[in-house]
């Protein structure tokens, strides 16, 4: 698997569980490609990517490319 571009800007969400522990959710965009990271505060994360297509009919209102399907 390919590795997130350098500089890419990342969101990040966390959920504190009742143990105590952290749970982080990273999730970058470059083009149409979106990347996330996610795993325990402190603990090894994993990363993922996909680049869905475009949906919808081209020339309707439903359509979107690739980069706004992210």
């Amino acid at each position: 698997m390919n590795e997130a571009p350098s500089g890419l800007k990342w969101r990040e969400f966390r959920c504190e569980k009742n143990s105590g522990r952290t749970q982080v959710w990273m999730i970058g965009q470059d083009g149409d490609t979106y990347w996330i990271r996610h795993g325990m505060l402190g603990g090894k994360m994993q990363e993922t990517s996909d680049s869905p297509g475009s949906k919808g009919r081209a020339g309707t209102a439903a359509y979107m490319d690739a980069t706004a399907n992210c």
